[in-house]
């Protein structure tokens, strides 16, 4: 019978030097859009705020960005390329990328804040051509 996964805890008892690693992965502005709109927005960076916690390092490759508001990349708006995965990885083995906001250097007010800017900017930019195709 397989054993349960230990916690964080247990790991850095057991491996002191260990680091423990996470992310949000990329997910279409367009997704993150819909999220606000139904007001679910806050809660979901609430829920990322406590996971977040857990980590050592965690980026979220998720928030509004050149990346996440282009369609190329995407195959449907949440699964991405193999090349957008690649930046990812990149930015995971650096503890930094342009492309992400570090949940360990902000704390939630900043990050809701940056959030809210990077949507009413996304959402600014597009046409109702596009909204209407999005629908």
């Amino acid at each position: 019978m397989p054993s349960a996964p230990l916690p964080m805890s247990s790991c850095a008892d057991c491996c002191p030097r260990a680091r423990a690693i996470g992310y949000i992965p990329p997910e279409s502005a367009w997704r993150i859009a819909a999220f606000s709109l139904n007001r679910g927005l806050d809660a979901y960076l609430a829920a990322i705020a406590q996971v977040a916690a857990a980590y050592d390092e965690f980026l979220d490759f998720s928030i509004p960005s050149a990346l996440t508001r282009s369609t190329e990349g995407t195959y449907d708006g949440s699964h991405y390329t193999r090349a957008v995965n690649g930046r990812v990885l990149a930015g995971l083995m650096a503890n930094q990328s342009d492309l992400a906001v570090d949940w360990r250097k902000e704390d939630l007010a900043a990050i809701t804040a940056l959030y809210h800017k990077r949507l009413a900017e996304f959402m600014g930019t597009i046409t109702e051509a596009e909204a209407s195709t999005k629908r």
